[in-house]
């Protein structure tokens, strides 16, 4: 699945030949999309497509309603500027997730520790195929990338490191 809004589905269409691939050689798969906002967008792509509209109140059980999360990013400046948000979130569930090497998501994930990364339609399609192939990555990649999120974006672990550069910069 993959969550997002009307400003960075250019990224997601991007991704359209690799799904269509996905799709070919996984027939039982289908892709949901939680659409934050303004007309539903369209894929053509040879798969079932959900759109469930996104809500605040809702967010935690779209996100969980995810088997795989997908985070592509076309190499433009406004990605390699843009937070590690959405991969962040996908990791606070526990959903294994597959993450262009863009921007913060090369700070925050490791390849294969607690994500896949991709940059190449081939390392897509190759990346989703093993997590729908291979339940035991999945789960070992969503428990590694929930690890993560709570080390170190949790508010207690984040609070404390506020805290700590507030008195630092203070003390100068």
């Amino acid at each position: 699945g993959w969550v997002g809004l009307a400003v960075n589905f250019p990224n997601l269409r991007w991704l359209e030949p690799a799904l269509a691939e996905v799709a070919r050689r996984h027939p039982e798969v289908r892709l949901k999309i939680v659409w934050g906002g303004g007309e539903k967008p369209r894929l053509d792509l040879p798969m079932p497509v959900e759109i469930e509209s996104w809500s605040y109140e809702r967010e935690v059980e779209l996100g969980r309603s995810l088997d795989i999360g997908l985070l592509p990013l076309l190499e433009t400046e406004f990605n390699r500027g843009k937070m590690a948000r959405k991969a962040i979130e996908y990791a606070a569930l526990g959903t294994p997730a597959v993450c262009s090497p863009v921007g913060l998501n090369l700070r925050v994930f490791r390849d294969g520790e607690n994500v896949l990364l991709a940059r190449t339609h081939e390392e897509w399609v190759r990346a989703i195929c093993r997590l729908i192939e291979d339940a035991p990555l999945r789960e070992r990649l969503g428990a590694a990338a929930r690890a993560s999120a709570l080390e170190h974006y949790c508010f207690d672990r984040v609070a404390d490191r506020l805290v700590a550069l507030l008195r630092e910069a203070d003390a100068e």
